[in-house]
């Protein structure tokens, strides 16, 4: 699929395999499980991170998370290449997980989205020629190493551009 649901044009293409089941689409994201309950990845157009438009994040996403941001937890920060691109890749969570979590990024077209309590997430932040983008999973700690393996084939799927 080339762009996102209502982003047709987006800088992105995903090639979902057999075993992927959309898992409805939101203005500006793209989300896959595989149907038993593992989320295989979400790829979202982020507009805004912690209340700040997506061109003023500066490059070091993970950073300015974790001093933005200071109920979640950012760890496993590495630099990686996404599809050729530059890119950041960190795990998320909630550093209090009795607090309810409140939004953290928005999505081009208007949707906000924040950690789960007792999920922890991986997240890519990568910049397509349009701006940030977040490629991400979260799962249930018992099926932590499914998901990502899950996650990491998805990965090889997905072209930023």
């Amino acid at each position: 699929m080339k762009g996102l649901p209502s982003l047709p044009q987006y800088p992105v293409e995903l090639t979902p395999d057999g075993t992927w089941v959309a898992a409805g689409s939101a203005p500006g994201s793209a989300s896959f499980h595989n149907g038993q309950g593992i989320k295989i990845i979400t790829v979202q157009a982020i507009s805004e991170l912690a209340t700040v438009a997506q061109q003023d994040v500066p490059e070091n996403v993970a950073e300015f998370l974790q001093t933005t941001r200071k109920d979640v937890r950012v760890t496993n920060q590495r630099e990686v290449t996404q599809s050729g691109v530059p890119a950041q890749r960190f795990r998320l969570e909630m550093r209090n997980k009795m607090l309810a979590p409140s939004d953290m990024w928005a999505v081009v077209g208007g949707n906000r989205y924040k950690p789960l309590k007792n999920a922890p997430m991986e997240v890519v932040a990568v910049r397509s020629t349009e701006g940030l983008m977040f490629l991400w999973t979260e799962w249930d700690p018992a099926d932590e190493q499914e998901t990502l393996a899950a996650f990491d084939a998805a990965l090889e799927r997905v072209t930023v551009r």
